[in-house]
């Protein structure tokens, strides 16, 4: 289906949009060794969590007049995700579907943390075709930028792009995994920013990354498609920048000695990434914001960090920076 383009007069708001994937995550913590065929005694702990509403929230707590459009149950995990979500940005796009489940992802964690199965319910994204965006272009229309997650379909995503390059909305893609690659079109003409991981890019172009010139590799595999400007991140290792203008350009972010929980890390470097796009900074500035956010939120026990403010983050990449 090709995206029908109406021409009705848009004003452009000063709202950033971020389309894509909202859930209630569930922890379930085991006091004893699994046993199987049995009760097993338990800490649980529930948190609003995907990737295009993490983003909102921080940006929301940056200040910035955000809007979540996303697809929903109609029931009681959306309504704990709205009762936790709706301060920080517009919750009003949201479509409620009666028959479907909000998403969820429940994990199972043993003694030492680590995850010993985990379940993701998440059949109701694959309403996030392309004619869901034809649903909701007038919205999007008005937006001063489009922040979108890969747990649209890939119809959803090619929609998008084509949307935003005729009505010239700058377009940040944010993958949510490498299973969700499958998702990426190999058409990116019109896409402004792609913040994408090591694992991801491998998986795309089925490239592995044994050197600095292999990534380089990955970065400029990204520029051919048609991507105006690229950061790949890997973890506390150098990520990198590239762009048709600059090249290539590997940045060091810096090391957190006391990490309580990488949960939100990703999340909170594309937040802080964007705040700085929408407020103009140069490319080196954009990227020492988004490193400072990750940096203080990997310390923190909440995906996005309660202390969170334009403010508190301009003072945080003067601490580490400067």
């Amino acid at each position: 289906m090709r995206l029908i383009i109406t021409d009705s007069l848009n004003i452009r708001s000063r709202s950033i949009y971020c389309v894509g994937g909202m859930n209630i995550d569930r922890k379930y913590h085991l006091d004893t060794p699994l046993k199987y065929g049995t009760s097993n005694p338990v800490n649980a702990i529930n948190s609003c969590g995907g990737v295009g509403r993490n983003i909102a929230e921080n940006l929301g707590r940056l200040n910035q007049q955000v809007s979540l459009l996303s697809i929903a149950g109609d029931d009681a995990d959306y309504q704990s995700i709205y009762l936790a979500s709706h301060s920080y940005m517009d919750l009003s796009h949201i479509d409620l579907l009666p028959d479907h489940n909000t998403s969820s992802y429940t994990a199972v964690l043993d003694d030492q943390g680590e995850m010993t199965f985990a379940f993701a319910d998440m059949a109701v994204c694959k309403q996030m075709n392309d004619q869901w965006i034809q649903r909701h272009q007038d919205q999007l229309t008005t937006a001063e930028m489009v922040v979108a997650d890969l747990n649209l379909q890939q119809s959803g995503i090619e929609a998008l792009i084509e949307l935003c390059r005729i009505k010239q909305i700058p377009l940040i893609l944010i993958p949510v995994s490498g299973p969700k690659m499958a998702h990426m079109p190999t058409d990116l003409e019109g896409v402004s920013w792609l913040i994408v991981n090591q694992d991801e890019s491998e998986s795309f172009f089925n490239h592995e990354v044994h050197s600095d010139h292999d990534l380089s590799y990955l970065g400029q595999s990204w520029l051919d498609l048609g991507i105006e400007q690229v950061i790949l991140t890997r973890g506390g290792r150098p990520c990198l920048y590239c762009s048709k203008k600059i090249g290539s350009i590997f940045y060091q972010p810096p090391q957190n000695p006391h990490v309580v929980d990488v949960t939100g890390a990703g999340d909170s470097f594309s937040a802080g990434l964007i705040y700085g796009i929408s407020q103009s900074m140069p490319q080196e500035e954009c990227l020492k914001y988004a490193m400072a956010n990750a940096y203080y939120t990997v310390a923190a026990s909440q995906t996005v960090r309660p202390d969170l403010s334009p403010l508190q983050l301009k003072q945080d990449v003067q601490t580490l920076f400067y």
